[in-house]
């Protein structure tokens, strides 16, 4: 099984909050990965909030990390994905639309402790390792 481990679970991990580290220790390397998104959203955080110290632990955990890029059939995947859930009036947040979508055309796991948000999303496989 491979996975995409959401915002909220690197953020767990930089904390050594919950499990969530251990159980990513557990795997071996290349099963993980991240959303480009979630690459994003974190370096977002560290900029907004001037944690400069945090910028290198973030580093050097996506270092170990595969990062998805965001291409034409994870494009088409959000898109189908956003109108759908929408059509059924229980939209996601962007971003969070975005990371779905590209769990589900890498055909992966999402890792997430923000299970009843992201259960709104068909065909999304979670995990919650907190």
């Amino acid at each position: 099984m491979k996975y995409v481990l959401d915002t909220d679970s690197i953020s767990f991990i930089l904390r050594s909050e919950g499990r969530v580290a251990a159980e990513f220790a557990r795997r071996r390397a290349g099963i993980i990965s991240v959303s480009i998104i979630t690459f994003a959203e974190l370096h977002f955080g560290i900029d907004r909030s001037g944690a400069e110290h945090r910028r290198r632990d973030i580093d050097v955990l996506l270092g170990r990390i595969t990062v998805l890029d965001f291409n034409q059939e994870t494009a088409r995947t959000y898109a189908k994905l956003a109108a759908d859930l929408m059509r059924k009036g229980t939209p996601l947040e962007i971003h969070d639309t975005m990371i779905a979508a590209q769990a589900i055309a890498a055909k992966r796991t999402l890792v997430t402790h923000n299970t009843k948000h992201f259960s709104k999303v068909p065909g999304l496989k979670i995990e919650d390792w907190y």
